[in-house]
């Protein structure tokens, strides 16, 4: 996981080099075909994978050019889900295992960035 804590910082250093203050938006997500029960075969998402390791579907994740945090959002699994998966893992275990700053589930995603972002001047 530090190959990708390193990927993130040279992304940041780039950025911060090139751009204003942003955040930039990733995401990995399984797509169905035609409106059907069948899932297409899920690919990562590269950058992704590069920069936060989650190979994984429905991770998103965010990086913050200014203060340099990642942000990962994890899918929030019913219960049900462990009696085929097994153990469902906190949020804790993400942001150790994947080594971001921050973990939350994707349906905060619009609360976090509400709540972070806003303000004049703000992303």
């Amino acid at each position: 996981m530090q190959l990708h804590v390193g990927n993130r910082q040279k992304l940041l250093e780039s950025l911060r080099h090139h751009l204003s203050q942003s955040t930039l938006p990733l995401r990995g997500q399984e797509q169905t075909r035609h409106g059907t029960d069948h899932l297409e075969l899920f690919r990562k998402l590269t950058s992704l994978t590069c920069l936060l390791g989650v190979g994984e579907p429905g991770f998103y994740g965010a990086i913050d050019f200014e203060s340099g945090e990642s942000i990962l959002f994890a899918p929030r699994l019913p219960d049900v889900y462990a009696v085929s998966l097994g153990e469902i893992e906190p949020l804790s275990y993400f942001k150790e295992h994947y080594v971001v700053s921050t973990a939350f589930f994707t349906n905060e995603i619009a609360s976090v960035f509400l709540e972070r972002y806003k303000g004049p001047g703000k992303p």
